[in-house]
């Protein structure tokens, strides 16, 4: 399940981005929160759901790699929730990327092609003073519509970096960065190491050493560190310590094709204070590597810090609509222009290996005509033989039933309207259907009939409630079948509204709830 609900959440985040649906942004939050709840740093899992019991005690053995992928596309679409603080990353590109390098204030990085609407995008610790591409110099912009870069910046300090690049495969980025950065002559070594000069190593040589035991030793003051280093089909292993704790896996510097300037090491997330890092050869290398070189060109640590948060009651503040039931394969528009789209957020249970679609939606058209509820101030058609006829009748034309429904809506802080649309298709009477409508758990209607508050079949009927506040960023609307005389009834609607503000006043509800109807 972690795969698939971090699948959905980086395709809930790319959604609401292309859209700009802060619905779609909110649900991949959430859903990240629910994918990521279990796993630890050690490879186990805990069941942090149910009680925090420990699942597996060793690696997770059915890990896919696809899991990790589905979280770093979703860190790339959501930059500003999922970034690491205070630091540098390029964390979405649209062409595939040749190399990055991190420095001080410098990163550079290349990409295979860059054809029209090449647009990256860059989560950093700092505002850059200057971009180019090829050299060239990229101008800052309140949009993306030509080459350039904008910029959002944080409340932590960090900038979230939009670079358009169209024909241009080259970028420099460059800025006052709040790390430090040592070169090897300013770190201590133990044991052998020689200094080897290379034009494209950081500060153009990098150390050196083969023997076993062979050691960095960089104390620091921070809450983060990196390795900057290169690999080579020479490459060896070495472990790492940070605070005399051995981390459980080694650096392994081979590489078929060298490379040059990279983060091969990182740790973030320590506590505020005095650390020390320490890298010591093993004097041994994996099956493909020619030799057991560890290599060092620089160190990087901050202690910057700050957090830019993970999202808190977020969610779309505009008015949502729905029509359950509803199959078209656009939404439905309104006679006032308002969009309808079909609603799927809710939940119904019928049953292991049931088709709940067949189960609750009446996909067809219920009824070729509605009529206005007596009394509705709205505008109308008239017809000799169906009277008055409700404005926008597709909206209570299908609907959802069962015998116990939710409907969720994702909205953001703020007072709400509920408005409920309804419209008796299935009895031609009173006293044959009978719910109980709850909004958050409060009970808002009890035993409420639509026919007898409709006064006839077919007629619609609305219901509205005003001042309503989400709980825990979620309108929960449950609709429960009520027993008649003994006989189980099941609940129904055909659309929900939900908004800002006030919605006005709608049908005044009748019931034929009571304790003997049970």
């Amino acid at each position: 399940m972690f795969r698939e609900i971090s699948g959905l959440a980086g395709l809930f985040a790319r959604y609401g981005v292309e859209a700009d649906s802060e619905w779609g942004r909110e649900i991949a939050r959430r859903s990240q929160i629910l994918a990521t709840y279990d796993p630890l740093p050690t490879g186990q899992s805990l069941d942090a759901i149910d009680g925090g019991a420990l699942v597996n005690g060793t690696w997770f053995k059915i890990a896919h790699p696809m899991a990790l992928a589905y979280v770093l596309m979703h860190m790339g679409w959501q930059p500003e929730l999922l970034g690491a603080n205070r630091e540098n990353h390029l964390m979405r590109a649209a062409r595939v990327v040749n190399r990055v390098c991190y420095g001080k204030g410098q990163i550079d990085y290349s990409t295979f092609d860059a054809p029209a609407q090449t647009v990256d995008v860059l989560r950093l610790a700092f505002v850059p003073t200057s971009i180019t591409a090829h050299g060239a110099p990229l101008a800052q912009r309140g949009d993306l519509a030509a080459n350039g870069y904008t910029v959002r910046s944080l409340v932590n300090g960090d900038a979230i970096v939009s670079i358009r690049h169209d024909g241009a495969t080259e970028i420099s980025v460059r800025g006052t960065d709040p790390q430090t950065e040592l070169e090897p002559k300013q770190l201590k070594f133990e044991g052998k190491w020689n200094v080897v000069a290379h034009p494209d190593d950081h500060a153009g040589s990098v150390r050196v050493a083969s023997a076993a035991g062979s050691a960095l030793v960089y104390p620091f003051t921070g809450n983060q560190v990196r390795l900057v280093s290169c690999v080579s089909e020479k490459g060896g292993l070495a472990d790492v310590n940070v605070d005399d704790v051995k981390q459980l896996a080694p650096i392994d510097f081979y590489g078929a094709t060298p490379f040059h300037r990279q983060v091969l090491y990182y740790r973030n997330g320590l506590a505020d204070g005095p650390h020390t890092l320490k890298i010591i050869a093993r004097g041994a290398h994996n099956p493909l590597s020619k030799g057991d070189e560890v290599y060092v060109a620089a160190v990087q640590s901050s202690d910057a810090n700050g957090s830019g948060g993970f999202g808190e009651g977020g969610g779309p503040t505009d008015t949502q609509r729905l029509i359950f039931g509803y199959t078209g394969r656009t939404d439905y528009v309104d006679s006032q222009g308002n969009a309808w789209r079909p609603g799927a957020e809710f939940i119904a249970r019928t049953g292991h290996l049931t088709d709940v679609v067949a189960k609750t939606w009446w996909t067809l058209r219920q009824a070729t005509f509605i009529q206005e509820r007596e009394g509705e101030d709205s505008r109308t058609q008239l017809t000799p033989f169906f009277g008055k006829l409700a404005k926008d009748q597709e909206l209570y034309r299908y609907g959802v039933h069962w015998k116990d429904f939710t409907v969720n809506l994702t909205v953001g802080p703020g007072t709400y309207h509920v408005r409920l649309k309804f419209a008796e298709h299935q009895y031609s009477g009173p006293r044959q259907r009978a719910m109980t409508i709850y909004i958050n758990d409060q009970k808002m209607v009890d035993g409420f009939d639509v026919f007898a508050t409709a006064g006839a079949v077919n007629r619609a009927v609305d219901l509205v409630y005003n001042q309503i506040q989400p709980q825990n960023g979620v309108l929960a609307i449950r609709f429960v079948g009520e027993s008649i005389e003994g006989r189980p009834t099941e609940a129904m609607v055909q659309a929900i509204e939900v908004g800002p503000g006030d919605g006005g006043r709608g049908s005044q509800p009748k019931t034929i709830y009571c304790p003997p109807c049970k």
